[in-house]
């Protein structure tokens, strides 16, 4: 629409989700995306609204224990990552626990690159032993690609030979969004991701510091992991879901321009619809 020359308001990620706007003039949410589109969601249907209600039923119990001691455990690693930006990290994650597979791809990458940055400037641009001559630290200094920063730094041994694969078909996903476009696949995602997570759990061995858990992919078990590619899958196509393993499910909001709506369709909760041409012959009276 925008291309098309229709100048739109500014949106965000937040504000976007999926649904059905019927000629009537009403819109339902069918999957809502962002934050402000889930409590629009809400709103709208007079509840905690889709995902969110289903997920109230069985909700996670954290204890304040396990807030603080996280926290102290993860601000040792932290405290010394100064490259990376903790936003990028914390969408990048989320993201991909929701599904939006370019989100997770493109912050993601981003986020490694600032790893990986951080790594080679400590541990290897700061080891004499890994550039011999001064000459060749200014060379390496002025590298500027990444591809081969993990050349280097695999053969260094700095990293790990399944942190570079893993990064290795990261970097390509991410250049083939890039340039090209179209879809990103979860399982790509998921690689950044988990390239991501792998990076800072070898800086923080490199570091000598812990993180709390024996490998930190263990925050992204496999059931999380299937849930997560079932929501991407068949948040809004029914012949994608096994009924059989439904456990909860209720009945979709009504609104004016359904089959089954039974009252005036000009009038729902106080709101009164005006037809355009009528609204046109006023103007010009």
């Amino acid at each position: 629409m925008m291309l098309g020359g229709l100048a739109l308001d500014a949106s965000t990620h937040g504000t976007m989700g999926f649904g059905e706007l019927k000629s009537t003039g009403y819109f339902r949410y069918t999957r809502a995306l962002g934050s402000e589109a889930q409590i629009s969601q809400a709103l709208q249907e007079g509840g905690a609204g889709g995902q969110l209600n289903i997920s109230l039923l069985s909700p996670r119990r954290i204890t304040q224990n396990e807030v603080e001691d996280a926290y102290v455990e993860g601000q040792k690693v932290f405290s010394h990552l100064t490259n990376l930006n903790a936003a990028y990290l914390s969408l990048a994650y989320s993201s991909l626990r929701r599904s939006e597979t370019r989100n997770a791809l493109v912050f993601g990458w981003v986020a490694c690159e600032q790893v990986i940055q951080q790594i080679w400037d400590e541990f290897l641009i700061g080891e004499i032993k890994f550039y011999g001559t001064e000459n060749r630290r200014k060379r390496l200094k002025e590298t500027r690609n990444v591809a081969p920063k993990l050349e280097l730094l695999a053969l260094a041994k700095i990293i790990s030979e399944d942190t570079y694969e893993t990064l290795a078909v990261a970097r390509k996903a991410r250049n083939n969004f890039a340039h090209k476009g179209g879809a990103v696949t979860f399982n790509s995602a998921l690689e950044c991701v988990k390239g991501l997570i792998l990076l800072i759990q070898e800086f923080a061995d490199l570091k000598g510091v812990s993180t709390g858990t024996s490998h930190l992919f263990e925050i992204y078990n496999a059931s999380e992991k299937e849930d997560a590619e079932r929501s991407g899958l068949g948040a809004t196509n029914a012949e994608n879901i096994d009924w059989e393993n439904v456990k909860y499910w209720r009945e979709m909001y009504k609104i004016p321009g359904d089959e089954r709506w039974e009252g005036d369709k000009s009038l729902l909760d106080g709101i009164e619809l005006m037809d355009a041409t009528e609204d046109e012959d006023g103007k010009a009276d």
